[in-house]
């Protein structure tokens, strides 16, 4: 498990990275002109997966990881430019850290019980979704110890986006191996993550 969490950081490390220095450039144009944008109606990122939420039964399967996915759900407008520019550089990133299409599954159970396998990585825990807002929780025991992470889930034909608080996923990360903290990718994700809380990355899953 320790090396499966490691890729997955080094792959968000690249990403964040990516989005750092997006988010610089567009303060930095947002400055020269004059901090003046145009506003939209376009829903929020909560609002457009509150949109998307599937009914309970229909999560009920064992899903493939096909793809990368990030969003930032969150009011600072940067942050969201930031982040949709680095998108297209997560399935890189993931690809260059071993995870590709088909690389792990997980199996949403009517029950509320699932299990997540990908490469040496397996875990069994319990889930609580709400189909009002898409909001799902992951409960489980690793490594002798209770983690829960939170995320929003939203379904689009047969392809299942899952994505995770990337806040909570890191805080795990520390809690489970320690000496990660002294690593400065995780530090520089850690540090940005903090900065601007909403950041959520995870992966579309199939059938």
């Amino acid at each position: 498990m320790k090396k499966f969490i490691v890729l997955a950081l080094s792959a968000l490390a690249f990403v964040m990275g990516e989005v750092q220095a997006q988010f610089s450039l567009s303060g930095a144009l947002d400055a020269l002109t004059g901090g003046s944008k145009s506003q939209t109606s376009q829903p929020s990122p909560a609002e457009r997966f509150a949109a998307g939420a599937p009914a309970a039964r229909q999560i009920v399967a064992r899903w493939v990881y096909d793809s990368a996915a990030i969003e930032y759900i969150g009011d600072n407008s940067l942050a969201r430019m930031g982040v949709e520019a680095a998108r297209g550089k997560l399935a890189e990133a993931y690809a260059k850290a071993g995870i590709v299409k088909g690389c792990g599954s997980v199996q949403l159970r009517r029950n509320g019980t699932f299990s997540a396998v990908s490469g040496d990585f397996a875990v069994d825990g319990r889930y609580e979704y709400d189909p009002k807002s898409g909001r799902i929780v992951f409960d489980a025991a690793v490594g002798g110890e209770r983690v829960e992470c939170g995320g929003y889930i939203a379904l689009a034909g047969e392809r299942l986006t899952v994505l995770l608080d990337l806040d909570e996923a890191l805080a795990i990360a520390k809690r489970l191996y320690p000496q990660l903290t002294s690593d400065q990718s995780l530090a520089g994700i850690a540090a940005l993550v903090e900065a601007l809380p909403g950041i959520y990355a995870g992966g579309v899953m199939t059938r």
